[in-house]
C-alpha cells in the first residue's frame, strides 16, 4: 500500500508575520528540525521548506489520522501556541491537494507576489538538503523533482513572471509611492543577503542620491557597495548612519530585533525629527512594531506590502489561467503514477 503524502502548515495566507516568524527555521538548523519532527511524528520521508512567507512540512506516512494529530501537537510547542490557536492558523492536506500545493508554490502560484522567482530556489534548496541527508526516499524524489519541473515550465511558458517580482521589488514600489520618487532620496539597507541584494539593484535603477549597506560581516557590505555604487556601514554603526537616511530596508536573518523603539527614540531629535521610513522584509521581524508609535516614524512589514501585491495579481489573471491548467495537467500525471504506473511521470522542466 502506498504511503499517503502529507503537506502541513502555516503561511503567509493563513497567518500573520508575528504568527509566522515563531516558527522560521534557519538553515543551519534544518538538518535537527528535520531528525526532531521525523522521530517525534513517526513520518516516513520528509522534506521542510522555511521561508519568509511559509514554514511547511511535505511527508509520507501510512497513518493520516495520528500524523495529524502529532503534528499539530509538534507545531504548538515550536510556535508555542496551545492547539486552539494553532487551529486557527495551521493547514494540512493530503493527496491530491498537497501535491498539487506544492506545484503551485514551486511556480510561484502561492506566493505572496505572484510569479516571483526567489521561491523555486528556496524549494530546491530545502528539498537537496532533505535528499542529501537521506530524509527522502522515492516518493517525495519524485515529487520534488516534477513539483521542480513544474515549476521551471510554467515560468517558461506563461507570462507569470514577467516584470520586476519579488519582496524587494515590492518593497522599493512602496518606497517610491511614499516619496513619489526615490531620485535624490538617501537609503540604508541592512543586510547582505539575496533580498536585500535584489533590493539594491531595484534602489539603483529608481535613482537614489545614495546607498549605504550594513552588515555583520563587513567585508559582504563592501563587496555590495562597489558593486552597486553604494557606501557600506559597520553594523553598529548603522544608528550613526541613519541620522541622515530617508528610508531604511531591513533583511537580515537575525532571530531577535536589531533595532527597538529607544534606539529610534534617541536618534529622532537629531534628526530634527525630519521623517523617516522603515520597510521590514526580514522574519523573524528585524524591527521592534512599537518604532511606529514615534513620532513622524513609519514602520510597514512584509504584510503591509499586500496591496501592491493584489494589483499584481490583477495583472497576471489570464497568465494564472494559463499557469493553473499546466499545473492541473502535471499533477494528474503525478497521481496516475502514484496509483499504479512503475515509470515515473515527466521530471524536466521543459
Amino acid at each position: 500500500m502506498n504511503p499517503n503524502i502529507m503537506v502541513f502548515g502555516v503561511n503567509h495566507k493563513t497567518a500573520p508575520v508575528e504568527i509566522r516568524e515563531k516558527f522560521s527555521i534557519q538553515e543551519d538548523k534544518l538538518i535537527y528540525f528535520l531528525e526532531k519532527i521525523k522521530s517525534e511524528v513517526s513520518l516516513g520521508e520528509c522534506v521542510v521548506l522555511s521561508t519568509c512567507n511559509r514554514a511547511e512540512i511535505y511527508c509520507t506516512t501510512l497513518d493520516l489520522n495520528d500524523t495529524i494529530k502529532k503534528t499539530k501537537q509538534f507545531f504548538s510547542e515550536v510556535g508555542k501556541l496551545d492547539i486552539a490557536e494553532l487551529e486557527k492558523i495551521f493547514f494540512y492536506h493530503s493527496i491530491p491537494y498537497s501535491v498539487e500545493h506544492l506545484f503551485k508554490v514551486t511556480s510561484g502560484l502561492d506566493s505572496m507576489v505572484i510569479g516571483e522567482n526567489e521561491v523555486l530556489g528556496q524549494v530546491k534548496k530545502a528539498y537537496s538538503i532533505a535528499q542529501a541527508n537521506k530524509f527522502t526516499s522515492k516518493y517525495l524524489n519524485v515529487l520534488f523533482q516534477n513539483a521542480i519541473g513544474a515549476g521551471k515550465y510554467v515560468r517558461a511558458n506563461t507570462g507569470i513572471n514577467k516584470g520586476a517580482l519579488s519582496l524587494s521589488s515590492v518593497a522599493v514600489d512602496m518606497a517610491e509611492r511614499i516619496f513619489g520618487e526615490l531620485i535624490g532620496k538617501k537609503v540604508m539597507v541592512i543586510g547582505a543577503g539575496e533580498m536585500s541584494e535584489l533590493a539594491l539593484k531595484y534602489l539603483q535603477e529608481r535613482g537614489v542620491e545614495k546607498v549605504y549597506i550594513a552588515n555583520r560581516t563587513i567585508s559582504r557590505a563592501d563587496e555590495l557597495a562597489q558593486k552597486f555604487n553604494g557606501e557600506s556601514v559597520g553594523f553598529e554603526d548603522k544608528f550613526v548612519k541613519i541620522r541622515e537616511i530617508d528610508i531604511v530596508i531591513s533583511s537580515t536573518s537575525a532571530q531577535n530585533y536589531i533595532i527597538h523603539k529607544s534606539d529610534i527614540k534617541t536618534i529622532m531629535p537629531l534628526r530634527k525629527y525630519r521623517p523617516i521610513f522603515f520597510i521590514d522584509l526580514a522574519v523573524p521581524r528585524d524591527i521592534d512594531e512599537e518604532v511606529n508609535k514615534i513620532e513622524n516614524v513609519y514602520l510597514y512589514n512584509i504584510d503591509d506590502l499586500q496591496k501592491i501585491v493584489n494589483e499584481n495579481i490583477a495583472d497576471r489573471e489570464q497568465e494564472l489561467e494559463k499557469a493553473n491548467s499546466i499545473i492541473k495537467e502535471r499533477v494528474g500525471k503525478f497521481i496516475q503514477w502514484f496509483n499504479k504506473s512503475p515509470i515515473p511521470p515527466l521530471l524536466k522542466g521543459d
